[in-house]
């Protein structure tokens, strides 16, 4: 998974022509691939970077991509890379809708009822005391575990690492989430 389309290729010898060739399927439908011409120094043999292409191959959130490079030598031999594919292109951030715990409510043990808009990699919470008693371990931070993140949808969760809180304490619960392309969600807070 991928929020920007950056290629690196390698080339073992110095093309007379050659090409990057970009397939993608958009909701199960093959698209026309997109051929870019290898110019000038792309052509010279060694590792080279395209900068990102996101725009140039008008990528849309959830496009499936194959990539390969294609070229001839001053031989006239041609050569194409094995295609590099199952890429999946996703730049938007991820949501979270946070309905347990609510604002204000007193609980005899710190669950999570959330859903995920969709699978993230990282999951991770703040909670940081706002009044009330003492809370010297405070503010605690914790990750999900990734196999805790197998799923988006949660009912009244307790996760493996969440904290024991101390008793009439009010606090402040901050959740924020990365998806598999580094995209990060908004910051959902509940006091």
């Amino acid at each position: 998974t991928i929020s920007d389309l950056i290629i690196t290729y390698s080339i073992s010898e110095e093309l007379i022509r050659g090409e990057l060739i970009v397939d993608k399927v958009r909701e199960g439908i093959k698209q026309p691939s997109v051929v870019l011409e290898l110019v000038e120094g792309e052509l010279q043999a060694g590792e080279h970077n395209k900068p990102s292409l996101t725009d140039e191959c008008n990528l849309e959130e959830g496009d499936m991509l194959s990539i390969s490079v294609k070229g001839a030598d001053r031989a006239g031999n041609e050569g194409e890379s094995l295609p590099v594919g199952n890429i999946r292109f996703d730049n938007k951030p991820p949501e979270i809708s946070l309905t347990e715990p609510r604002p204000n409510a007193l609980d005899n043990k710190l669950a999570f009822s959330m859903t995920f808009s969709e699978p993230l990699a990282e999951c991770m919470f703040e909670i940081s005391r706002i009044d009330g008693p003492p809370d010297n371990k405070a503010p605690y931070t914790f990750s999900a575990n990734p196999d805790e993140l197998d799923k988006t949808v949660f009912d009244v969760y307790q996760f493996q690492d969440t904290p024991k809180l101390v008793d009439d304490v009010r606090y402040r619960i901050t959740v924020k989430g990365t998806d598999f392309a580094g995209n990060s969600s908004a910051v959902i807070s509940v006091d």
